[in-house]
């Protein structure tokens, strides 16, 4: 059980709409795009917002459906 919450935080989640799932780190967002660099992936391009279906940090829902639902 430890090891399932220790690899469960600290790593951000984005998910696609069209299904693909990346863990990685959320960098913020610039003109009107999610900047998120996936674990292993050497070239990501940022996404627009209406196609995320979410993305959580560090546990925390950011993105739902294209929204953001935190402040």
């Amino acid at each position: 059980m430890i090891l399932f919450l220790s690899t469960g935080f600290g790593q951000d989640v984005l998910t696609l709409k069209k299904g693909a799932s990346y863990e990685g780190e959320f960098l913020g967002v610039k003109s009107g795009k999610v900047h998120f660099q996936p674990t292993n992936v050497y070239s990501f391009k940022p996404r627009r917002l209406k196609e995320i279906r979410g993305l959580t940090q560090n546990g925390e829902l950011l993105i739902q459906d294209g929204k953001w639902t935190g402040s």
